[in-house]
Order: structure tokens, then C-alpha cells, then sequence
């Protein structure tokens, strides 16, 4: 009795774990932006109304979804802590955060 349990419990295991997977790929999907490549000379970047250089690379910031941006802060500025809604990943290109 005991090895079937333990049999039993390995198939649940592997049974949820490839559920889990599943799932997390489906929602991954719907969330993934087309592949872009961007030159600095193709890089079309507006100066917003707080002075940063912005660039958009990839998606639109202004519809749901993930989308790319270039940020150049001018020499010197800080940004206070803040939040956002939504997922935000941040790449350091030159200096400090």
C-alpha cells in the first residue's frame, strides 16, 4: 500500500508541476514584444515635460501590455521612489540609480 501511495504522490507531483509550466507559458505568450532592433541614428526620442530624453523601442506605453523605452536623465537628476501598476524592469546603461 505504501509504494502505490508513493507512486501516486510522484504522478500528482509531475502532473502539477507540468500544469504549472503550462500556465506560466500561456501567460508568458501574451505578454512577450516582437524582436526590434534599434540603431541610435533610428531612435526617435522626444524630451518629455520633466526634461528626460525618451526613446520608444519597442511596443506602445500607452496601450496594456509590455513595451521598451530608452530613458536619458539629465546629468545630475534623481528620480524619488515611486510605483507603478504594472511590471517595470530598469537597465542602468551609464552612472548610478
Amino acid at each position: 500500500m505504501k509504494k502505490s501511495a508513493c507512486y501516486f504522490t510522484k504522478i500528482l507531483a509531475w502532473f502539477l508541476l507540468l500544469a504549472g509550466l503550462m500556465t506560466t507559458s500561456a501567460m508568458a505568450q501574451d505578454s512577450t514584444l516582437p524582436l526590434a532592433r534599434v540603431t541610435p541614428d533610428e531612435l526617435k526620442c522626444v524630451t518629455s515635460p520633466s526634461g528626460l530624453l525618451v526613446g520608444r523601442i519597442a511596443g506602445d506605453p500607452s496601450k496594456p501590455g509590455v513595451y521598451t523605452l530608452q530613458v536619458k536623465f539629465p546629468a545630475a537628476e534623481e528620480a524619488t521612489p515611486h510605483f507603478y501598476p504594472d511590471e517595470r524592469v530598469m537597465v542602468v546603461v551609464s552612472g548610478i540609480v
